[in-house]
């Protein structure tokens, strides 16, 4: 019998036949929403309407800031975030909710750098002197 469940059946029907194959039983698992693989490995996203996020390993590389500045290295096209106090320059940190993520918005000092973004994405990000960056040279152009 178990030689002919790997085989395809036929099954006749009225005067046609269909080809039938093995059923295969699956178990089912319920999916829990709001769930995902979190990664503690240091990561920055960007969006069109220029709101800049982060990841927990990246908040941690920070220091748990409640102030960033965000810099731009125009040569190298990369765009960091270092910690910093209260000021002028700097942006205030906000927590998204229950999620496990930080963000600014830098839409007027990103069209003040002339830089457009075409489209949003997250990336793994580096670290160098207390600077978290990534490289920014597919995300858009400059005006």
């Amino acid at each position: 019998m178990t030689a002919f469940v790997n085989k395809i059946k036929i099954m006749l029907i009225g005067r046609k036949q269909l080809k039938t194959s093995r059923v295969i039983q699956m178990a089912w698992e319920t999916l829990k929403a709001n769930s995902s693989k979190r990664t503690t490995k240091p990561s920055i996203g960007i969006q069109k309407n220029g709101r800049i996020s982060w990841n927990e390993g990246t908040q941690e590389e920070l220091g748990d800031p409640q102030f960033v500045e965000l810099l731009l290295d125009r040569q190298g096209m990369r765009l960091g975030l270092k910690a910093g106090q209260q000021a002028e320059e700097t942006f205030s940190v906000r927590k998204s909710g229950t999620q496990k993520t930080w963000g600014i918005s830098a839409y007027g000092a990103l069209n003040i750098a002339s830089l457009v973004v075409e489209k949003a994405y997250r990336k793994y990000a580096k670290v160098e002197k207390g600077i978290v960056f990534i490289d920014i040279s597919d995300i858009g152009k400059y005006q």
